[in-house]
């Protein structure tokens, strides 16, 4: 079993899930000697979340107690990092001041959602 994943730059999600995954197939086949019996098992397709400032977003939900939320678009090397500030915030009521700038009530206007 091979899992194959491309590079995503932004924008929307395929129509056609089936399609996209036979594309990547057919890449795959074009780099892998002994490749040309690979079958597409299943095609999952991601939706990366963006911010609105293209910013990470992390901290309390100011209107929803108890959500703490983690969105960035870069999460994959930012979590490390992300994953320790935000337990120390949610389990020790820590507040890492790293992440003022990157709270979610950053978005409220005028005391609604934005």
């Amino acid at each position: 079993r091979i899992v194959v994943g491309e590079d995503f730059g932004g924008g929307p999600a395929p129509n056609d899930v089936e399609a996209e995954g036979a594309r990547l197939i057919a890449r795959v086949r074009q780099h892998l000697r002994h490749a040309e019996h690979l079958e597409l098992e299943r095609v999952t397709v991601g939706l990366r979340p963006m911010p609105e400032d293209g910013m990470p977003v992390v901290g309390f939900a100011p209107d929803a107690p108890g959500v703490y939320l983690a969105t960035m678009h870069s999460g994959v090397t930012l979590a490390p990092a992300i994953g320790r500030f935000a337990t120390a915030e949610i389990l020790d009521g820590a507040r890492i001041e790293l992440l003022e700038p990157y709270r979610p009530g950053r978005f409220v206007r005028n005391g609604g959602a934005g």
